[in-house]
């Protein structure tokens, strides 16, 4: 583990090449729980926008009298605001390895 920083000893932040090379572990079993926690985070970062805005906009739609329109908006703004998480998500790796 490499620290960044004196004052981010709190968070202890980790690398994406601190998880692989780690020498306490085999390097085989913490990259594929790398790889498994990166699925997952990215499937609930692209689900529960979508269900979400979904449910609110079916809600608002029924509110309104428009339930397929309130829909068919909700899951666009679910899809936009999916896109910009996993783009997040995807720069922090990204930076991670440099």
């Amino acid at each position: 583990m490499i620290l960044k920083s004196p004052t981010k000893i709190a968070t202890l932040e980790w690398t994406m090449e601190d998880k692989i090379k780690s020498p306490s572990r085999g390097a085989g079993a913490d990259s594929s729980r790398l790889v498994i926690s990166t699925l997952v985070t990215t499937n609930l970062l692209i689900f529960i926008p979508v269900l979400g805005s979904l449910g609110l906009g079916a809600a608002l739609g029924w509110w309104l009298g428009v339930v397929n329109t309130g829909m068919l908006v909700g899951v666009g703004v679910g899809i936009v605001i999916a896109a910009i998480l996993v783009a997040r998500q995807i720069h922090a790796i990204r930076k991670g390895r440099k």
